[in-house]
């Protein structure tokens, strides 16, 4: 399934994203002998006056290729929209780097820095929280 190629105006808030996107990992005193850890975040949509529709859902990749070539994912979360902001929760994934990228029925919209994809490191027994406005 191709989804549509996002308009002008949506790759821009994209590219202004990529200086907005934050990331902090705290830790999670639940579990210290865990052997999988979490990626939790909020996205903001920076067109508060046009929102995408309902359903949206985040992609997680292993490696900037597959994000790059915008691969299919094995790694999806559905999002959840509070107060003009998108939630998302993943659980259970093995410690390593991963890339996201947030999904609606217009397209997706990368989470990257300066240009290049923003990688968010996932340790065993931590929450990373990812935030960013696009």
């Amino acid at each position: 399934m191709s989804l549509p190629t996002p308009s002008v105006a949506q790759v821009r808030q994209l590219l202004f994203a990529a200086g907005l996107a934050t990331v902090a990992a705290c830790s999670d005193a639940n579990d210290p002998g865990a052997t999988t850890g979490a990626l939790t975040g909020a996205i903001r949509l920076l067109d508060e006056d046009n929102p995408p529709p309902t359903g949206g859902h985040v992609r997680v990749f292993r490696s900037v290729a597959e994000f790059e070539e915008q691969l299919t994912s094995t790694i999806t979360a559905p999002m959840t929209r509070e107060s003009g902001t998108w939630r998302f929760a993943l659980r259970n994934l093995p410690p390593g780097t991963y890339y996201l990228k947030a999904c609606w029925s217009f397209g997706c919209a990368d989470v990257r820095t300066g240009g290049a994809p923003r990688p968010f490191t996932v340790q065993a027994g931590r929450t990373t929280d990812m935030s960013a406005a696009l």
